[in-house]
C-alpha cells in the first residue's frame, strides 16, 4: 500500500510582495514608454530644424520634409518658427527662428522626457535593515 503524502501548509505567498512588484513593473514600462515617446518629438524637432537649415538644398514638396514639417509644426507650442520663444529679423530670419525654437524645442522635449521618466520609474527604498546587512 502507497504512503500518504501528507503537505505541509508553507507559508502564505507575501501577496504584498507581489503586488509592490506589478506595480513597479507597470511603473518601469509606463516611465520607459514615457521617454521614447518624448525622444521620438526631440528626434523630429532636431530633424526639423536641420532640414530648415539645408532647405536650399531639399526639395520642400519631398514628402519625407513636409511629414517632418509637419509634425513639428503639430508638437510645436510655444517654440514656433514664426512666432516662438525667440523671433529674429533679417535675411535668414525663418532659417534662425527654426532653428533656435526648434532646437530648443528638442533640449526641452529630451529633458522633460528625462525628468518624467525619473519621476516614474520605481526607485529602491534602502531599510535600516538592509543597509546593515550589506
Amino acid at each position: 500500500m502507497p504512503a500518504k503524502v501528507i503537505y505541509k501548509a508553507g507559508p502564505f505567498p507575501d501577496r504584498r510582495a507581489q503586488y509592490t512588484a506589478e506595480v513597479a513593473r507597470v511603473r518601469l514600462v509606463a516611465a520607459s514608454a514615457t521617454r521614447v515617446v518624448f525622444g521620438v518629438v526631440a528626434v523630429f524637432f532636431a530633424l526639423g530644424a536641420l532640414m530648415s537649415v539645408a532647405s536650399d538644398f531639399m526639395s520642400s514638396s519631398n514628402p519625407l520634409v513636409e511629414f517632418v514639417f509637419n509634425v513639428d509644426t503639430w508638437f510645436q507650442g510655444p517654440f514656433s518658427r514664426t512666432n516662438g520663444v525667440f523671433s529674429f529679423t533679417g535675411a535668414n530670419a525663418d532659417r534662425l527662428n527654426a532653428i533656435v525654437n526648434w532646437g530648443l524645442a528638442s533640449v526641452v522635449c529630451s529633458a522633460i522626457g528625462s525628468l518624467l521618466r525619473s519621476l516614474m520609474r520605481p526607485h529602491a527604498h534602502i531599510t535600516r535593515e538592509d543597509s546593515a546587512q550589506n
